[in-house]
């Protein structure tokens, strides 16, 4: 399994396939008036930005931050994909947030409270309207605390969810 990060690079993609950069109207028209092929594209052009070389293995994981917002898209580009969503008590998790420096220009809610709470709202409303379009099998919820307390339960429960054994060497 190669990890990328917060790669960002199937933005690139919606941007190129989609022109996401106009206005979300110029969005939805090119991707509603769109063919079912150029999902097929749109993961093509993701794996070939991301896989310079041939690789034997094309699982990997990307957390980038705004992933959520695309995940329909995404299931549609990559038909066998799963998805980890990390779950944390939410004052933990704004506590960290908050405390952090992203140079990301699009995280600047990231330092006010109220901003941050609409963050979050928008977030749940949005995973949960896409979550209703993805299999149930190809999803799971995973608590940070739990992963904090028994690494090893945790990490055997995900393996168990992506169908991969465990490897010591890891």
């Amino acid at each position: 399994i190669r990890s990328f990060g917060e790669c960002g690079r199937f933005n690139d993609g919606l941007r190129y396939y989609f022109n996401t950069d106009s206005n979300i109207e110029n969005f939805l028209k090119n991707f509603l008036n769109s063919s079912p092929y150029i999902f097929d594209k749109l993961s093509k052009f993701y794996i070939n930005s991301l896989f310079h070389k041939k690789s034997k293995s094309c699982l990997f994981t990307d957390k980038t931050l705004f992933n959520f917002m695309i995940l329909g898209v995404l299931k549609l580009s990559f038909p066998k994909s799963k998805f980890i969503f990390l779950k944390r008590n939410l004052k933990d998790n704004a506590l960290s947030i908050l405390k952090n420096y992203f140079a990301d220009p699009y995280v600047n809610f990231a330092y006010d409270t109220n901003d941050l709470k609409m963050f979050i709202k928008n977030y749940k409303y949005i995973s949960s309207y896409w979550l209703k379009y993805i299999p149930q099998d190809d999803y799971i919820f995973v608590d940070y605390e739990k992963i904090v307390n028994d690494k090893k339960k945790s990490i055997m429960d995900i393996l168990n969810f992506l169908n991969l054994s465990w490897d010591e060497s890891c």
